[in-house]
């Protein structure tokens, strides 16, 4: 394989670090003397990370950065530019508009930042196709920001086809994903496909109510090994899932690599695609993330195709571009 697809890249995890230094450095978010070593550190996970809670808090210090306009896009002209070096030849990266409203950007306004910052780097950058996913969020309780979740649902049709490829829901799983079922009748009322983070904490019965909600991918999903009505309904629906295996471990949402169930499900039939997470905050790329697959689960090359394959196929592209990707890169 000349190149690589990457279809779970969070913007806000995936920062370039040399461009993110910069912005925090004139923005005030971090002290005149600290270097870019430090900086570096307070931008990954720490080996001892505890929990996914713990993991998302990372967060902070990213989209503190992303809080007005030249931030959002110079930064993403950034992640662009690491897809470039890292060998990507298509990306789908997704981010939440609604976590960068703090300084009275609106969530449109936001968006319109990082569409800019993908035509510049397009332009840039020729190699690499990037579109983006807006995100809702889970909260606790789930009645917290309703308003926002549906302003990112109506934007993303909006701008469908203009950039924007579709809408998904992230955050930890603390709440039955049931209660969320009006966003999705939502998006799909305007024809809005919509990807849902699911059984990446140890609830296969939300990868379950994904595949009922019509999600057109599962973000990890990767406990629906724990149930065995919930595996074979995945793999008798051909939804692909979103594996991202160092965010796995880092998070705690499998034990270590050894016991990481990427293989199983991938051999039992499941639509497997390997992704990168956070490029950034857990310091990989998909070349690592591949890596990885071969040395700890034995994936041939064959099979690694095959991933990358079915990665394109899911991606949210037109048939003529899926093929020309396949003839292009693998």
């Amino acid at each position: 394989m000349k190149k690589y697809i990457d279809l779970h890249c969070h913007l806000d995890g995936s920062l370039d670090i040399e461009t993110s230094f910069q912005l925090a450095i004139s923005r005030g978010l971090i002290s005149e003397d600290t270097n870019i070593e430090k900086f570096q550190k307070m931008m990954r996970v720490s080996s001892d990370n505890e929990s996914l809670e713990e993991f998302l808090s990372k967060f902070e210090l990213p989209i503190s950065i992303l809080q007005d306009e030249e931030a959002l896009s110079l930064s993403t002209v950034g992640v662009i530019k690491k897809l470039s070096e890292d060998n990507i030849a298509y990306a789908e990266i997704r981010f939440a508009p609604q976590h960068h409203t703090r300084k009275g950007l609106s969530q449109e306004q936001v968006v319109l930042a990082v569409l800019e910052g993908i035509k510049r780097g397009a332009e840039i950058y020729e190699d690499v196709k990037v579109n983006l996913i807006l995100c809702m969020m889970r909260n606790d309780p789930v009645d917290t920001n309703p308003k926002e979740n549906i302003k990112t649902i109506e934007i993303a049709k909006d701008y469908l086809e203009r950039g924007v490829c579709a809408v998904d829901l992230a955050g930890g799983e603390m709440n039955n994903l049931e209660e969320y079922k009006e966003y999705f009748e939502y998006a799909k009322s305007l024809e809005v496909p919509y990807i849902i983070h699911a059984g990446e904490n140890p609830y296969p019965n939300n990868v379950d109510v994904a595949i009922n909600f019509g999600a057109k991918r599962i973000g990890h999903g990767i406990h629906a090994i724990d149930d065995r009505e919930v595996l074979e309904k995945l793999i008798e629906s051909k939804i692909p899932i979103e594996v991202c295996i160092t965010s796995n471990i880092q998070c705690k949402c499998a034990p270590s690599y050894e016991f990481h169930p990427i293989k199983e499900l991938f051999d039992k039939g499941v639509k497997v695609t390997i992704n990168t997470d956070n490029r950034t905050l857990s310091d990989t790329n998909l070349e690592k993330e591949i890596e990885k697959a071969k040395n700890y689960y034995g994936f041939t090359l064959d099979e690694i195709k095959k991933m990358q394959i079915d990665a394109i196929d899911s991606a949210f592209l037109t048939e003529k571009e899926k093929a020309e990707l396949i003839n292009k890169w693998l």
